[in-house]
C-alpha cells in the first residue's frame, strides 16, 4: 500500500470485512488508512448465492459490534462530514449484526441494481437464490428494466427478509432518505460526538 501511494494512484484504500477474528484490527486499521490519506470501507459477514455462502456466522456479536461502537466514535470525531455518514453506516453494521431490521427501506431493483459479470441484471449480489431481471447478452436495457419479470423481482425484493447492510444498496437509500442518517449524525453530534452501543 506504501509503495502505491508513493508511485501516486489515483484510487487506493482500505476495504474490511469485520468479523471475530480481525475485529480487533479495526480501529488500527482505520488509523493506518488517516496515516496514510486513505479511503477506509468497512463491511462485515453476509450470506448470498454471490458469495457461494449460506453459514458466514459471527459467534461473539457483542465483541464485534465494541470493535465497531470505537470506530463509530472515532468517524464522529473527525471533521469530515462524509466520516460522520460513514459512521451510521457502521452502525447499521451492528443493527445488521443483531439480526435487526434494516434502519433504512431497500429498494435495490428499483434505485439501483447489479450487474453481475456474465451480463445479469439482478437487484443486488446480497440474495439466497439469484433473481435476474434478464441478460445484456440478449436484450436491451430498455427492455429488461421495464419487463414483467423485472416487476417480479422488484416484488421479491419486497419481501425480502434478509436485512442485508451492503454499501451497494445502503448508499441510495441514505441519499434517499437522506434526513434519516442526518438527524442521527446531528443527535450523536450534539451529544458530544459519543455513540453509545445500544442493543435491546
Amino acid at each position: 500500500m506504501k509503495k502505491l501511494v508513493e508511485k501516486k494512484h489515483p484510487d487506493i484504500g482500505f476495504g474490511m470485512t469485520v468479523q471475530d477474528i480481525n475485529c480487533e484490527d479495526l480501529v488500527k486499521l482505520y488509523h493506518l488508512s488517516e496515516e496514510m490519506n486513505m479511503e477506509f470501507a468497512t463491511a462485515t459477514l453476509h450470506n448470498s448465492f454471490y458469495f457461494r455462502k449460506l453459514d458466514n456466522k459471527i459467534e461473539d456479536k457483542a465483541k464485534v459490534a465494541k470493535a465497531f461502537e470505537a470506530l463509530i466514535n472515532e468517524l464522529l470525531m473527525s471533521k469530515s462530514p462524509k466520516k460522520w455518514f460513514r459512521a451510521y453506516f457502521n452502525h447499521g453494521l451492528i443493527n445488521y449484526i443483531y439480526d435487526k431490521p434494516r434502519l433504512l427501506p431497500c429498494e435495490m431493483g428499483s434505485n439501483a441494481f447489479f450487474l453481475d459479470p456474465y451480463g445479469d441484471v439482478i437487484p443486488c449480489n446480497g440474495m439466497t437464490e439469484k433473481a435476474s431481471m434478464g441478460n445484456l447478452n440478449t436484450d436491451s436495457w430498455e427492455k429488461i428494466w421495464s419487463s414483467s419479470r423485472a416487476s417480479e423481482v422488484r416484488n421479491c425484493v419486497k419481501n425480502c427478509k434478509k436485512n442485508c447492510w451492503m454499501i451497494g444498496s445502503v448508499s441510495p437509500a441514505m441519499k434517499q432518505y437522506i434526513w434519516v442518517p442526518s438527524f442521527w449524525v446531528l443527535r450523536h453530534k450534539l451529544a458530544g460526538n459519543k455513540y453509545k452501543l445500544k442493543i435491546e
